[in-house]
């Protein structure tokens, strides 16, 4: 601990006599004598020759900052006296050790030795210093003569004024203060003393885990407990663990997330948790989709017909084509329609000459269409594999297409035919050997080599094996989206879609409700749901490399007839579950049921392996790990809830989604792992276009859109799937801890006041991982789900302060 005497003018500080000896006149000077004595390996002081009016002083060489000294002296004939230098007490501050009698005629001092033992007193115990360091800490002068040791007593009293002020000034700071001080603190951070510690109880069968009866957040007020519940013990919180509560939240300002982390792992350590947070803020990113929906008037609509009244979607889709979308083509319609777009003659030459480039790179369909976007992607795409010196065309096998749903109808998207292996094996090798060929001016054939010698340069090549759609070259040049449609197909869009598309009709009528389903459809599987596909396949590889047996993916139809199969959970498999977090089926018939309401796309089953199996219906002690380890699996592959059906003795399936399921719930995550929120905008005519009218459901992988008003709309969902990418939502990040760390309740509690004060305004943190994985409930060693009715009881450090109110607690 630093002092906050910082600034001292005074330079013999605590030694206040050795100042009085300095401004003595010569004369007297001769009176008062200062020497350094030197203390030996065995912590003896020896003056070997005869001393006059001798006085022996001691201090310590460093300031006693937290601790106390208690310097015992053994003198001469075999007594001791004690010599205690209270903690706080400065560098060159000291006490008299010895003054032993002298002649009473002449003021001389036989030569005499003493022992000195030193022992560093802390607040639960004393420390003794081995004689051979007793040197370097203490520090021993001898005074002789009658005005040295007048000197010395005249100024004594500094020492302790010292002492005293700096205790004074240390009160005032966190690292200082104790008893009152640190209360007062307290009361002006908002954050008491505690006078209970908080401990949690393992219920018994006949104790229903519920808290909430009997807890009060904002008075933190406990009562005696039952079973699942958390307690409190009357306890006074110690200096140093209130202290640490206290150092939360004397920081003003929080400035980067790395600086969070840096004081969240700081402050981490001082609870004894080693582990360095994993703290996390990648965001994923949302993928979008749009699905044009024409509606119909119930009735004829009077007049003439607007001049775009083509079946609604028909007439869009012309009209974007004409006005809109660039035209690769050398053909006669694709020249015409572009000649009569009103454009400057400059905007003209430049499309036309982007035109010219995409024939050069790829082959196209006839009358092919493709958004802008999307086209000058597709053209740097082009230049960078001119560059590395691949001259083939690149066959682009379907683009805008009206008939083609959310991903074609608008030209978003084309299907390119996925390069071969060589191609991208040879495009990697040239760009790591720095084979690039570049003009050095912009021509029509590379309008600006600056900038695709930089798309070069951010590109990270990667094996075909490990990249077989060259997907490190086209997300480079701008193609958000990559996806393998089928094996002879890959879609590509400059719009982050990631395999979602919308299906549902197309038109409807005023009045007629329309389902619409949002899916992100698996790479190769057209379908399917990546969540699922992606999902189990990871999941499955990690369950057997921790020695499990693999575990068999039911058809859909199968798992329906494993729903209906299953019986009641008995009382052995119930032990085991509770364990674990997962709910106990005591009506399978319900259960199955209600699976069945919920979207088949987003829900999955599969059968554990027979030695698994026994082992959760028996309620082995094993299954618990086991069971955990699936869990653990699962999760870090984004499933939002696991489901645990008994079918016969041997036989277990466990239900998984994206959604929460029946008794589940969300026991894998805190959200679902598929989230969407849909839009839909009335795009023509937008006369009359009233923004408070809803006509679509918000949330969702299905929605009912119940138009109001005859016209177009445009349908858009937007998606995010946390399993496929990773990382966190927008406005939020993650904490994490190294896989076997290990929290107590008591640090648990810590953490989570501690996040509540670090994060930033309108931030979330989540701590899920933290809350499954990390904390021991009981101290027996081992990390339990903290269970949901739980997970947020913990004491609240700061709390709101009122006109009246104090923040103290009683001084008992």
């Amino acid at each position: 601990m630093t002092s906050p005497l910082i600034a001292d003018p005074d330079l013999h500080a605590s030694a206040s006599h050795r100042n009085m000896i300095d401004h003595l006149t010569a004369p007297l000077q001769a009176g008062a004598a200062e020497s350094a004595i030197t203390v030996s390996p065995i912590g003896m002081v020896e003056l070997p020759t005869a001393t006059r009016e001798p006085l022996l002083l001691a201090a310590p060489l460093r300031a006693l900052e937290g601790v106390a000294w208690a310097v015992t002296v053994e003198l001469p004939g075999g007594s001791s006296t004690q010599l205690e230098f209270a903690a706080g007490t400065e560098a060159g501050a000291y006490l008299p050790l010895y003054r032993p009698p002298a002649d009473p005629e002449t003021g001389i001092v036989a030569p005499f030795s003493v022992r000195l033992r030193l022992v560093e007193v802390l607040a639960s115990e004393r420390r003794p210093v081995p004689a051979e360091q007793i040197a370097s800490n203490l520090d021993v002068r001898l005074v002789e003569g009658v005005t040295g040791r007048m000197l010395y007593l005249l100024g004594a009293e500094k020492q302790r004024i010292r002492r005293q002020a700096r205790e004074l000034a240390l009160v005032r700071t966190l690292a200082g203060a104790h008893g009152d001080a640190l209360d007062r603190i307290g009361a002006e951070l908002g954050v008491p003393r505690f006078f209970d510690t908080i401990r949690f109880r393992d219920p018994t069968d006949e104790e229903r885990p519920s808290i909430f009866a009997r807890f009060r957040f904002g008075e933190r007020t406990f009562g005696p407990g039952r079973g699942g519940e958390i307690t409190a013990d009357a306890r006074r919180e110690p200096d140093e663990e209130y202290r640490r509560r206290l150092a939360i939240y004397k920081p003003w300002l929080y400035p980067s997330l790395g600086h969070v982390e840096a004081t969240l792992n700081e402050l981490l350590g001082e609870i004894g948790v080693s582990a360095r947070a994993l703290v996390t803020d990648e965001s994923q990113p949302a993928a979008a989709a749009v699905h044009l929906v024409g509606v119909e008037a119930r009735t004829a609509r009077p007049g003439p017909p607007p001049a775009l009244d083509l079946a609604g979607r028909a007439g869009f889709h012309e009209y974007a084509r004409r006005t809109t979308l660039i035209w690769p083509g050398d053909e006669a319609v694709a020249n015409g329609i572009h000649n009569a777009r009103y454009l400057p003659s400059a905007t003209t030459e430049q499309v036309n000459l982007l035109r010219r480039r995409l024939r050069a790179g790829y082959t196209f369909p006839a009358q092919a269409a493709i958004a802008p976007m999307l086209a000058q992607a597709l053209d740097r795409v082009g230049r960078c594999r001119r560059a590395l010196g691949e001259a083939g065309a690149w066959a682009v096998t379907r683009c805008q297409d009206a008939t083609g749903g959310s991903r074609y109808e608008l030209g978003l998207g084309a299907d390119l035919t996925p390069p071969a292996a060589a191609e991208l094996t040879r495009l990697a090798n040239r760009l790591t050997a720095g084979e690039i060929t570049l003009p050095t001016a912009p021509s029509d054939v590379e309008p600006d080599p600056a900038e695709t010698a930089a798309l070069l340069a951010s590109a990270r090549p990667r094996p075909p094996g490990e990249d077989p759609d060259g997907a490190w070259l086209l997300e480079a040049c701008g193609l958000r989206t990559v996806h393998r449609v089928r094996t002879d197909l890959v879609y590509v869009s400059h719009i982050p879609t990631f395999g979602l598309a919308i299906s549902g009709p197309s038109v409807t009528t005023v009045g007629t409700p329309i389902t619409l389903e949002a899916r992100y459809h698996a790479t190769g599987e057209p379908g399917s749901h990546v969540l699922l596909v992606r999902g189990l396949q990871e999941a499955g590889r990690e369950w057997t490399e921790l020695g499990h047996g693999a575990w068999t993916v039911l058809e859909p139809a199968a798992g329906r007839d494993a729903w209906d199969a299953a019986v009641a959970t008995g009382e052995a498999t119930a032990a085991i579950l509770s364990h674990v977090g997962l709910p106990v089926v005591t009506d399978p018939d319900d259960v199955a049921a209600r699976l069945r309401g919920l979207p088949a796309e987003l829900i999955a089953t599969f059968r554990l392996p027979e030695l698994e199996s026994q082992r959760v219906t028996a309620g082995r002690p094993e299954a618990i790990n086991d069971l955990r380890d699936l869990l653990n699996v699962l999760g870090g592959q984004g499933f939002s809830s696991a489901l645990l059906l008994v079918v016969d003795t041997d036989e277990v399936v466990v239900v998984v989604g994206g959604i929460a399921l029946p008794l589940a719930g969300l026991n894998l995550a805190e959200r679902s792992a598929t989230q969407f929120r849909w839009y839909a905008v009335r795009i023509w005519p937008n006369q009359g276009v009233s923004p408070a009218v809803s006509e679509i459901g918000y949330l969702g992988a299905r929605s009912d859109f119940n138009p109001g008003r005859w016209g177009l709309y445009a349908i858009v969902a937007l998606g995010q799937i946390r399993s496929q990418f990773g990382g966190t939502e927008a406005y939020e990040f993650t904490v994490d801890l190294p896989e076997g760390t290990v929290l107590s309740l008591l640090q648990y509690e810590y953490l989570m006041n501690l996040l509540a004060h670090l994060h930033p305004m309108g931030t979330r943190v989540n701590t899920w991982s933290i809350r499954q994985r990390h904390v021991d409930l009981d101290g027996g060693g081992t990390p339990e789900p903290v269970p949901p009715h739980i997970s947020r009881t913990y004491r609240q450090y700061r709390r709101p302060r009122f006109r009246g109110a104090t923040a103290t607690g009683p001084n008992s």
